[in-house]
């Protein structure tokens, strides 16, 4: 419980690059899996959320998905952000994409795409920056709102070996969600 909001947090998986490394309780599905009407881990996710929903007044879902190196969500990534808000999750933070993608309020709720990379060997630049959001939440009576999302952008700087907060104006990071929130139609 956080300012008298009792927050509830799991993750889901599409799958894992390493097979060998995966745990007998994650739990996997890909997006064209939540979309697809009837589909039995949708079933099965389904009630999962609905089990965590009945402790927490707020969800959060990490979400291992999406395609890497893109700079904008894919489409059948917001489809299945709205079908998991159906089903009763209040956030998104999603992660995989190496790049740091912008945010969404849809219905009211927030997907955070990809955080891009906190810490990476990747020798490309835009691969050593990454981020993380503050949200502030306000609860009035049994509803709850964002009522903010600042993002932080951060970076690896190899020779240091050090992370660090950097000036947007120098993040690739930055340049990048700038341009998520036009392409989204943001301001």
């Amino acid at each position: 419980e956080l300012c008298n909001i009792n927050i509830g947090c799991f993750a889901i998986c599409y799958g894992v690059n390493i097979p060998w490394r995966s745990h007998d309780d994650a739990f996997f599905i890909k997006p064209q899996d939540i979309i697809q009407e009837g589909n039995s881990k949708l079933k099965l996710l389904a009630q999962k959320i609905k089990k965590i929903r009945e402790k927490c007044d707020y969800l959060i879902l990490s979400y291992h998905w999406g395609f890497e190196c893109e700079y904008l969500p894919a489409e059948i990534q917001r489809k299945s952000a709205e079908i998991l808000f159906g089903l009763g999750v209040d956030l998104i933070y999603g992660h995989h994409g190496h790049i740091f993608q912008g945010y969404e309020l849809i219905n009211e709720k927030l997907t955070l795409y990809s955080l891009g990379n906190f810490i990476s060997d990747m020798e490309q630049q835009v691969f050593q920056q990454g981020g993380a959001y503050s949200v502030t939440l306000n609860k009035s009576n049994s509803k709850i709102d964002v009522t903010s999302v600042v993002p932080y952008f951060i970076s690896l700087d190899k020779t240091d070996k050090k992370v660090e907060l950097v000036d947007p104006s120098d993040s690739l990071s930055f340049q990048n969600f700038i341009k998520v929130k036009k392409d989204l139609g943001r301001n």
